[in-house]
């Protein structure tokens, strides 16, 4: 179906018959690099989260999402905007040298950083011109990322690792 249609963004689950998400993502991922591929999953384990990205999907959705915020995240990883894997090693060149604390996109830093100086979701949103429901998808995504519960601990997080504007 993608062959014929061309589709931006391909929704799919983990589970299906015949073969597992994570192997359809990599084969999808390998001939049609251009299409973007978002997990929409009931299952939260770390293992399959890590799957699914490292094969290739842009994003990873419970399907516990607020059903108003999926056309969000839908139309973000469309335009390139939300959380993707990170970039697999390519053993040329020595590696970089990335700041302290997990793999935080570069739009996920300036928001803690935003957080961690006490700005409300509200000023982040007016400030990064996007609505609050984006500012509160990149926020799930950085306390999964530090392992943290809200946002007292990503702000702890932030400060402890240097990573506080």
């Amino acid at each position: 179906m993608v062959e014929r249609r061309r589709p931006e963004v391909v929704l799919l689950d983990l589970y299906m018959p015949g073969m597992s998400g994570a192997e359809l993502i990599g084969q999808l991922h390998e001939q049609w690099p251009e299409v973007k591929m978002v997990v929409l999953s009931a299952n939260e384990d770390r293992a399959s989260i890590d799957s699914a990205l490292n094969a290739g999907a842009s994003a990873y959705i419970v399907k516990s999402v607020n059903p108003s915020d999926l056309s969000s995240v839908i139309r973000q990883v469309a335009g390139g905007a939300v959380f993707h894997a990170p970039s697999r090693p390519t053993g040329s060149g020595p590696a970089e040298t990335a700041p302290a604390g997990p793999d935080l996109t570069d739009r996920e830093r300036t928001i803690l950083a935003a957080v961690a100086s006490g700005q409300t979701t509200a000023a982040i949103s007016r400030e990064l011109w996007v609505s609050e429901h984006t500012i509160k998808f990149h926020l799930t995504n950085i306390y999964r990322k530090l392992g943290v519960n809200n946002r007292a601990g990503a702000v702890r997080f932030a400060i402890e690792n240097g990573l506080a504007a």
